[in-house]
């Protein structure tokens, strides 16, 4: 009950709920509030981490779960017809996009887009075999995350990434290597990936371009304006967005495809406010503790939940990344270990099973 965190989290929760209360367009529009009660599972996590409960072994189930996810993924996109293939074939069209067993894409680009910064302190790591497993899990996941073609999480992936090396002050060569590395391989071998990049500017209503997110940031802009305080209320951007799109022929919007003028449109500037609070109190932390025992010498989990963060944020410019109930699980979860361990350095035995809470 110390944690500002807490607050927070409670008042946004509430404005959430005033906001769907007053909804006129959406009866299922409470129902959308109840998803943010799964801030208590990041609760849980910090009470977890600081007790001493998640230990390495922990680790690595999570290191083998998001390998195994990213293979999964890897080898549906090559429809493989193994075991693996056959648990989620992508959807009939060009490309094909892995999901892996998600519902779309772009999900499983939030999911493992999180679950590979998280991971990537670990490559620091003094033990030889150690680096060797975190560097084949962040080699599938990297992979996996290309093969989406989701391109707000490929540019977002790069950005976290010159902000990891920025701050480790080298690998700034390798960093650029790798990135026209990527570029020419792509270039020359991933066509679909270069199309997709080309819709981006095409004068195309019906398919997913740049011109299509303006008009849904347009929209959001709108309702926000029309109802400043509390917004549309929450989930109900789809019904909005129906009847202020110019004709039926425009493709249909779930979400304002902007996590923040999401929350600005549809809870209003002091559901906006609230959540940007949550955002606000989560970075300081962690940036607090990154201070402490400097770049290098602060937890992992610290810096992975740090470097998770800057990507989802980064990513939901262009998504709604933290209204997905899978993506808001691993949030939780990588966070709460995150602000579990700010009190550790990177010397806490071994790395996990400590009790965070006593450590320094």
């Amino acid at each position: 009950f110390r944690l500002p965190l807490l607050y927070a989290v409670i008042l946004y929760i509430l404005i959430s709920l005033v906001s769907a209360l007053l909804c006129k367009i959406n009866p299922k529009s409470v129902s959308e509030v109840s998803h943010l009660l799964l801030y208590i599972f990041m609760f849980a996590c910090i009470y977890i981490g600081r007790r001493g409960m998640f230990t390495k072994w922990h680790f690595y189930l999570f290191l083998a779960a998001v390998a195994f996810g990213a293979l999964n993924g890897i080898v549906q996109y090559f429809n493989d017809f193994g075991i693996l293939g056959i648990q989620a074939f992508h959807n009939p069209g060009v490309p094909p996009r892995i999901k892996g067993t998600f519902s779309n894409s772009l999900t499983y680009t939030g999911f493992y887009g999180m679950a590979l910064f998280f991971i990537l302190p670990f490559i620091q790591s003094g033990k030889r075999w150690f680096k060797y497993i975190v560097g084949g899990t962040l080699l599938l996941l990297a992979t996996a995350l290309l093969l989406t073609y989701a391109r707000g999480a490929l540019v977002a992936a790069v950005a976290t990434s010159f902000l990891f090396v920025l701050r480790q002050r080298k690998y700034l060569l390798h960093f650029g290597l790798a990135v026209v590395l990527v570029a020419v391989v792509s270039f020359l071998f991933m066509p679909e990936l270069v199309s997709r990049v080309q819709i981006m500017f095409s004068d195309s209503h019906t398919a997913s371009t740049l011109g299509t997110r303006i008009m849904f940031w347009t929209a959001a802009l709108e309702f926000f304006w029309k109802n400043p305080l509390f917004g549309i209320g929450p989930g109900a951007f789809c019904t909005a967005y129906e009847g202020w799109k110019p004709s039926a022929e425009y493709i249909e919007a779930g979400h304002a495809h902007n996590q923040y003028l999401e929350a600005l449109s549809t809870t209003g500037i002091l559901g906006f406010l609230a959540f940007a609070l949550i955002l606000f109190v989560i970075f300081r932390v962690l940036l607090r503790s990154m201070k402490r025992f400097g770049e290098t010498g602060s937890h992992p989990m610290v810096r992975g939940a740090f470097y998770a963060l800057v990507f989802l944020c980064l990513a939901s410019l262009v998504e709604c990344h933290f209204s997905d109930e899978e993506i808001f699980n691993l949030y939780s979860m990588l966070i709460g270990l995150g602000l579990a361990y700010s009190n550790c350095g990177a010397s806490a035995d071994d790395y996990m099973g400590v009790s965070a809470a006593n450590n320094s």
